[in-house]
């Protein structure tokens, strides 16, 4: 027996016990076929595990950060008397380069709980501006029903903000971009929206009474939504009646 036909044999032997034997070309086809189905579920498997694990992970570190950042500032107003420091003190400018940077690694719920933080202690009245929020990022923040009245939102990224319901009656909101932002039923009585960026922003039921609106970049159609523009100050310059 040549070698070829002891090679023929043996891998006769083999396809008889595993179930191969006689087996047609569409049969080895539909082998591959499904070898390919499962080899792509357990790709696809493995790469929804691991873009799981990888966004447990970055909530697990943008909480850390969050926390941090609330212990943080803290300390300053306790130990480090942050409320009561005079304008230009390093106290407040380690404030400012903390909120500047952490709030920029959060996703909008936690940018809405640090903007919602930092109000309620009084630190950005509009004002007297403890911390400046000037260029902070806070696209996307999530503001739904939050007290921001006298709060300082000036030159502040708040695009695509949701601010439904918010009280910003008397906010600084001077060249704030507000752009795609969601301020449904928001309270902007007497706010500061000069140069403020309000393409898209959906004004449907908002106050804007007695705000000043001038060279905010508004159309007709989207003040046509609000609720009151009674003696606002127009894009214009003009007061409306």
């Amino acid at each position: 027996m040549s070698r070829r036909q002891a090679i023929q044999r043996v891998l006769g032997r083999l396809l008889t016990r595993t179930g191969f034997a006689g087996k047609t070309l569409w049969d080895w086809m539909r082998l591959l076929m499904v070898l390919i189905v499962l080899a792509g579920a357990a790709f696809w498997i493995s790469s929804t595990q691991r873009r799981v694990e990888l966004e447990i992970e970055r909530d697990r570190q943008q909480e850390a950060a969050l926390l941090e950042y609330l212990d943080g500032v803290t300390e300053l107003l306790l130990d480090k008397g942050l409320l009561t420091s005079q304008e230009g003190a390093q106290v407040r400018t380690v404030a400012q380069a903390r909120t500047l940077t952490v709030v920029r690694g959060l996703d909008g719920e936690r940018k809405g709980l640090l903007l919602r933080f930092l109000s309620e202690l009084n630190l950005i009245i509009r004002g007297e501006a403890i911390i400046s929020l000037g260029e902070a990022d806070l696209r996307g923040a999530d503001l739904s029903g939050a007290d921001l009245s006298f709060a300082d939102l000036s030159r502040a990224d708040l695009s695509d903000a949701d601010l439904r319901g918010a009280n910003l009656t008397w906010a600084s909101l001077f060249g704030t971009d507000l752009s795609e932002a969601d301020l449904t039923g928001a309270d902007l009585t007497g706010a500061d929206l000069f140069n403020a960026d309000l393409s898209g922003a959906d004004l449907s039921g908002a106050d804007l009474h007695n705000a000043n609106l001038s060279r905010a970049g508004v159309t007709d159609e989207q003040l046509a939504s609000a609720t009151s523009l009674k003696g606002a100050i127009m894009p214009n310059g003009t007061e409306h009646e």
